[in-house]
């Protein structure tokens, strides 16, 4: 085969066994976050042993963004596994260009490989981080030890 073949990357992104691991494993994230939003909550929330509304609204910010990036860092794990197999593919058809669906206007089925990619994927495992563990530690409610400044106006 020689010219340009396709490959429906969200098709990929949905039915790729790559994918299916990253969702089990950003519902593992999920959980985790939403575990350590329950932990912020008892301690800064409005019913918690240290009520603060603004790190509260921040704590629950970062454990947003930080379900982002898990979810970012699992798109380019398996981007990268679909890289590779794109790849060991073109190494046995060389001369061949393969593209993404979505940078084509129209093509006709037979230059279709999403599903050939997507049998080759099978086997393939993306590496993900580890799961973000939160922890909350109650603010220090103890007032700190002022310095003794000697009275003004006396010399040392």
């Amino acid at each position: 085969m020689k010219g340009i073949v396709v490959i429906d990357t969200p098709k990929i992104y949905r039915e790729s066994a790559p994918f299916e691991a990253g969702r089990a494993h950003l519902q593992k994230v999920r959980e985790s976050l939403e575990a350590g939003a329950k932990s912020l909550d008892a301690v800064i929330g409005d019913k918690g042993s240290h009520p603060s509304r603004p790190p509260l609204e921040n704590g629950v910010q970062r454990l947003n963004l930080q379900y982002q990036a898990e979810e970012q860092a699992v798109n380019k794990a398996v981007g990268d596994v679909l890289t590779l197999t794109a790849r060991e593919w073109l190494n046995e058809h060389p001369g061949t260009v393969v593209l993404p669906s979505a940078a084509a206007i129209a093509w006709q089925e037979d230059v279709n490989i999403t599903d050939d990619i997507l049998t080759r994927m099978k086997n393939k495992k993306a590496t993900f981080g580890t799961v973000p563990v939160v922890s909350v530690t109650p603010p220090d409610t103890t007032a700190p030890e002022k310095k003794k400044d000697a009275p003004s106006g006396q010399k040392h």
